[in-house]
C-alpha cells in the first residue's frame, strides 16, 4: 500500500483535522486561541523515535504516547492499544489477556487501518476514533499510566504524524466518551 497522499487526499485529511478541532472545542471547551497554542506542526514522524526530538523541543512536559492498531486474525477484530512511549506492549501476554490464541493477535494492514480510522501507519492516534464512532469497529485498551493523573498533558499525532496536539489525560477520557469508547 502506498502511502503518499494525493491532493484529494489531503484535502480530505484537511477536513477530517477541521472536523476534530472543532469537536475538540467544543467538547473541551477551548478557545481558538487555545487550540493553536496546544498543536503545533513538524516535520513528519513516522516512529516514536522520530517524534522525540520534535517534542522535546514543543512539548517538553508532555508525555510522548505509542499507538498500536492490531487485527485478531481469527475474528477480525480489531484493536488500537494507547500507551506510554516507554511503556512495553508484551503482544503474547496481550493476546493471553484478550482471550486470543498465540499468534492471533497482529499488527493490522494499512489498508485496514486506513478503511476504520481514516490514517495511515505512522499517524496511529486515539483522536482517529472520531472517524469510527458509527460502526465502532476498533477496541481500545489504554495504558493505566497515561490515565493515572487527569491533568497529565499527552501528546497525540491529530490524524497525520506533522501535527502534535497536547491534550490533558481528562481531555482524552472526555473525548473518548463523546466518541461513544469505552477502554480497558
Amino acid at each position: 500500500v502506498s502511502t503518499q497522499s494525493t491532493g484529494d487526499e489531503k484535502m480530505d485529511l484537511e477536513k477530517q483535522r477541521e472536523h476534530l478541532f472543532t469537536v475538540i472545542k467544543q467538547q473541551l471547551g477551548w478557545s481558538e486561541e487555545t487550540l493553536q497554542s496546544k498543536v503545533k506542526t513538524h516535520p513528519p514522524a513516522h516512529t516514536v523515535e522520530q517524534w522525540l526530538p520534535h517534542m522535546s523541543k514543543l512539548f517538553p512536559e508532555g508525555w510522548v504516547c505509542k499507538n498500536l492498531f492490531l487485527k485478531d486474525k481469527k475474528k477480525n477484530s480489531l484493536w488500537l492499544v494507547v500507551a506510554h512511549k516507554d511503556t512495553s506492549v508484551n503482544m503474547k501476554k496481550l493476546t493471553k489477556e484478550l482471550h486470543f490464541h498465540s499468534g492471533d493477535l497482529r499488527f493490522a494492514a494499512e489498508s485496514i487501518l486506513f478503511e476504520a480510522l481514516g490514517v495511515k501507519q505512522g499517524s496511529v492516534t486515539p483522536l482517529a476514533l472520531i472517524n469510527d464512532t458509527t460502526e465502532q469497529r476498533v477496541n481500545v485498551i489504554i495504558d493505566e499510566k497515561i490515565l493515572e493523573k487527569d491533568e497529565q498533558k499527552l501528546l497525540f499525532h491529530p490524524l497525520s504524524n506533522d501535527y502534535t496536539i497536547e491534550i490533558s489525560a481528562l481531555d482524552l477520557k472526555t473525548l473518548l466518551k463523546y466518541f461513544g469508547r469505552n477502554y480497558k
